[in-house]
Formats: structure tokens, sequence, C-alpha cells
């Protein structure tokens, strides 16, 4: 859920949490919700991994996900994937995700 806008970033609301999104990943439909992003695969975690709010290991900590958890991939970025894993969305890095196919 759109809160409001401020240069190339959105507040938005999802689930329970609040925060700040870039633009340039958004898909608004008219309604003002956003659109998720298209799955580009899926995969397993390798080991205990943090799931970070960005892409390197200067990004704050969401959650850690267990050794085994399935996720699913939107994007990728340098060493690291963007990925949803059960209702949150995150980066976690691509040295340890198992990638499908």
């Amino acid at each position: 859920e759109l809160l409001k806008k401020q240069g190339g970033w959105y507040q938005v609301k999802a689930g329970n949490r609040t925060g700040w999104v870039s633009a340039d990943y958004l898909n608004v439909n008219g309604s003002g919700n956003v659109d998720n992003a298209p799955s580009i695969g899926s995969a397993t975690t390798t080991a205990r991994l943090n799931l970070r709010s960005g892409a390197g290991t200067n990004h704050s900590i969401i959650t850690t996900l267990a050794k085994g958890q399935k996720v699913e991939l939107l994007k990728k970025q340098g060493g690291w994937y963007q990925v949803k894993a059960g209702n949150r969305t995150g980066w976690v890095s691509a040295d340890y995700l198992n990638v499908n196919g």
C-alpha cells in the first residue's frame, strides 16, 4: 500500500511494516497499490542467511532465513538476489543460494 511519494521513493506499508522503497522497483496500478515484481526463478538457502534491506552487508537485517528455506528470486544485482521468503522481501548473497534450474 502506497502512503506517500518523496522524490524517487515511496513510503509503503507491507503487512504490518512501513518503510521506503525506490520507485524504480514498483509497478503502481491505478488503485495506488503495488503489483508484485515477477519471479525470475526459485532457490533454496544453503546456510542460515540474513535477509537484508539492500544488496550489501552494510544494509540492515530484516530477518534470518533457515538453511534449506525455499525463496522466490525477484532480481539479481551483482552478487546479490532480491528474494521473497514467505511474506517478506529482501536481499541475500548469491553465494548461499542453490538456484533451481
